[in-house]
């Protein structure tokens, strides 16, 4: 009796937690961490994030060995999981965490590098293209062709350009027309120069140098200028009522209204000169003004047929005609009287009183 007594408290006291040693933890059980292949030790359990959890009572898979898996030690602790999302020793990555690596940092020029089955890097998605070295498998890179054109591949012109992938080239900018060579093909509206009789006047221009656009597909009208737009362009010296900045004074014409000519290359002064003080008088020994206008300040007038004063003409030259500007008389500064008045019969465009003169701004 005492020693069925004694055998009875010996099963209470071990079964009571009498051993102070605390049981193994291993993985694969219930809420420990998979086996690295993604297994449990039971057929109840699967592994969901990582972790062994209890399946559905109606979900117990019959092919998964209930047994521990014979490639792990069952009595091994703490047995990394890869995919987990954390990188435990020996991983190189886990899942989405790529431990702030990239294909770049691994040596090639760009792609995406993502994790493999086995926590180890996975560089298939990443390449060398762009590094514009031609590497194994590439054509071409960036702006190395190797040598290439367009015309070495059958074209007339264009321009070559490498694809993004580096395994071929891109000939859709490439065309069997070649745009400046100064002949005009197939497509093409002009060709340099050459801008098949057009000019700047047939495209409603007044004046300039029509061109032809770069890509020869249409004309370039940036060199082209219409007088009477108000705008000075090129070669223009006014345009309407913009004078480029002078004036009748500036232009040394007295005072009065400038004018911008018809065609915008030069000005109009006949309405300058309006502060000349003429005297349409002339001494008695020479004949008396026959064309009495004080606007123009004329007492002969010119007649313009290349001779001062020709004495078969009914009309003798004033002096400050052009036909005698080098007469000796005309032309001789002591023959200016200064003395506020133009004198154009007696005083040459050399007199200071007549420098307004319009005579003597043409």
């Amino acid at each position: 009796m005492q020693r069925l007594l004694l055998s009875i408290l010996i099963s209470l006291t071990l079964g009571c937690g009498g051993s102070s040693r605390a049981p193994k933890k291993v993985a694969g059980g219930e809420g420990q961490v998979c086996f690295p292949d993604g297994s449990c030790t039971m057929a109840a359990l699967a592994c969901i994030e990582g972790i062994c959890q209890m399946r559905p009572q109606n979900n117990v898979d019959p092919n998964i060995n209930p047994n521990i898996n014979p490639n792990i030690n069952p009595n091994s602790m703490n047995v990394p999981a890869c995919h987990d999302g954390r990188l435990d020793p020996g991983e190189q990555c886990d899942s989405s965490n790529l431990n702030n690596q990239n294909c770049v940092g691994l040596g090639f020029a760009a792609g995406a590098l993502a994790c493999g089955p086995a926590c180890a890097f996975d560089t298939s998605g990443c390449t060398m293209c762009g590094n514009v070295e031609i590497d194994a498998g590439e054509v071409c890179d960036g702006g190395n062709l190797q040598g290439q054109d367009c015309m070495s591949q059958g074209f007339a012109g264009g321009t070559l350009v490498c694809t993004s992938d580096c395994r071929s080239l891109d000939t859709s900018n490439c065309a069997n027309t070649a745009c400046g060579n100064g002949i005009i093909e197939d497509g093409e509206a002009c060709d340099g120069f050459n801008v098949s009789g057009e000019s700047c006047q047939t495209r409603g221009f007044d004046n300039g140098t029509l061109r032809c656009n770069g890509a020869c597909a249409a004309y370039d009208t940036s060199m082209c200028f219409t007088c009477g737009n108000n705008v000075v362009e090129f070669t223009e010296q006014c345009d309407g009522s913009n004078l480029n900045g002078q004036t009748c004074e500036s232009l040394g014409a007295g005072s009065g209204t400038l004018r911008c000519d018809a065609t915008c290359n030069g000005y109009d002064t006949t309405a300058c000169g309006a502060d000349l003080v003429c005297v349409l008088s002339v001494p008695a020994d020479f004949p008396p003004c026959d064309v009495n206008d004080a606007v123009t300040c004329f007492c002969e007038g010119c007649v313009n047929d290349g001779v001062c004063g020709d004495p078969t003409s009914t009309r003798i030259d004033d002096c400050v005609c052009p036909d005698c500007r080098t007469d000796s008389i005309c032309s001789n500064v002591a023959n200016c009287e200064t003395d506020g008045q133009c004198d154009p019969y007696l005083e040459g465009c050399v007199c200071p009183d007549c420098a307004a003169h319009p005579e003597c701004q043409n």
